[in-house]
């Protein structure tokens, strides 16, 4: 991949649309300082400065697409507290994101409230409920899902197990984008993977993809091996395996490719999965062929755990990135 073929991607995606469905999070961060420890326990004072909020999960996902020129739907649900509020408070401003809300009143955003100091994470405490998709609103998204998605190419599912995406949807979304030759791409979060049977591409970390096929991996020709069997067995076309400081591996059926780690110092790993999954889904959408999309996302991936939070990569940054 050359710079060359970079930018001929930026001219072509402003007009490119990708439809994310998948669970929304509010991110927090409140940094402050620390410079006592507690006389009530032995555990460190916080002493706040600042609080951000920040568009977690299929959110993430949304605004890195949007990031690199492209424009993004996003399906999830939203409830009647709080998060909600804030959440499509911070989705109004995003002028790229259109969002389709599904209301459902039992439902609670899930939330990851982050304390932080001088960059290093004190704490993380999360909030949500356990809520499932009654008949009714599966069908209305689905739905919706069939009406919407002659606009699109690429449809990611961003599936964080808080809600929207049951059993049953994620099913019929992939077998629906099968017969209608779209991209659909998932990040995985259930151990079962036949439950994406079918999908274009699956991008787990490497614990996931262990805990998946049940087994430890001492190297890159045993994930490779298990990768394989799992494509054949479920009828996916690849297989992504993000694997952190070590970089990733595309697996497909009779080959595999390894991409080396492009940061040259990883300093926050929040939401690196949804850069990876969002950046791919940016150059597929754009016609890049696999590899040349995910070294993209490799590129992206590299830039954004050299920041702090949820961040996002830019097109200038991308650019800057490739030799």
């Amino acid at each position: 991949m050359n710079k060359g073929k970079i930018i001929k991607l930026f001219s072509n995606i402003s007009n490119r649309e990708i439809l994310c469905i998948g669970d929304l999070i509010l991110d927090i961060f409140v940094e402050g300082s620390v410079n006592r420890i507690s006389p009530e326990a032995p555990v460190p004072v916080l002493l706040k400065n600042t609080i951000n909020y920040q568009l977690g999960g299929a959110g993430n996902v949304s605004r890195n697409i949007t990031s690199l020129g492209s424009k993004a739907s996003i399906f999830s649900l939203i409830g009647n507290d709080e998060s909600s509020y804030k959440i499509s408070q911070i989705l109004k401003k995003e002028k790229k994101i259109k969002p389709y809300f599904f209301k459902a009143n039992k439902y609670k955003l899930p939330t990851k409230i982050r304390y932080v100091s001088k960059s290093n994470q004190l704490l993380r405490v999360d909030d949500e409920n356990n809520f499932a998709l009654n008949n009714k609103l599966e069908d209305k998204i689905f739905n919706l899902f069939i009406k919407r998605c002659k606009s699109f190419k690429t449809v990611v599912l961003s599936n964080y197990k808080k809600g929207i995406l049951s059993l049953k949807l994620i099913n019929k979304i992939i077998s629906y984008c099968n017969e209608n030759k779209l991209n659909v791409l998932v990040d995985p979060k259930y151990k079962d993977f036949s439950i994406y049977k079918g999908a274009t591409l699956i991008t787990p970390n490497q614990r996931e993809f262990s805990n998946a096929v049940n087994k430890e991996f001492k190297n890159i020709a045993q994930i490779v091996r298990e990768g394989q069997k799992l494509i054949k067995k479920l009828k996916f076309t690849y297989i992504l395996v993000t694997r952190s400081e070590e970089g990733m591996i595309l697996i497909s059926e009779n080959k595999f490719k390894n991409f080396p780690v492009t940061a040259q110092e990883v300093y926050d790993v929040t939401g690196a999965g949804d850069t990876v999954i969002g950046s791919l889904a940016v150059g597929l959408d754009a016609g890049m062929n696999m590899n040349d999309s995910v070294q993209f996302a490799n590129y992206a991936a590299g830039i954004v755990v050299e920041k702090r939070g949820t961040a996002v990569a830019s097109k200038s940054e991308i650019i800057s990135k490739i030799k």
